[in-house]
């Protein structure tokens, strides 16, 4: 799991949600990021997750996309350029989650064409 420094507090997604962001739409995750004069915090990157679900309220499903997506990002960390955050948008549109590479692949793409890998 990544560790509390490393992610985006309720004030800070609201802080966030009013900047202006750039958007990166993969085939399953979409990514909101801020980067450069508009980051409040530049030494490091940090994170939120955000994981919505359209057939029915399944906690379970949204929960293990969640952490999947955190741990995706913890093994990538050490590659990321300093700075920037990072709103990842996940919506479930069946009942189970998709699998941990489809995630992968899909996070990694998104974060090279933010130019941070």
């Amino acid at each position: 799991m990544l560790a509390k420094k490393f992610l985006l507090t309720k004030k800070d997604i609201g802080v966030f949600a009013r900047s202006r962001t750039l958007q990166y739409l993969g085939s399953r995750v979409r990514l909101r990021a801020c980067l450069g004069r508009h980051v409040t915090r530049v030494h490091r990157a940090r994170f939120a997750f955000v994981v919505s679900s359209k057939v029915r309220r399944n906690a379970f499903a949204r929960n293990a996309v969640r952490r999947r997506m955190a741990e995706i990002v913890r093994h990538l960390q050490p590659n990321m350029k300093a700075g920037g955050e990072f709103v990842f948008f996940l919506t479930l549109h069946d009942k189970k989650a998709p699998s941990t590479k489809q995630l992968k692949d899909d996070i990694i793409r998104l974060l090279k064409q933010c130019g941070v890998l």
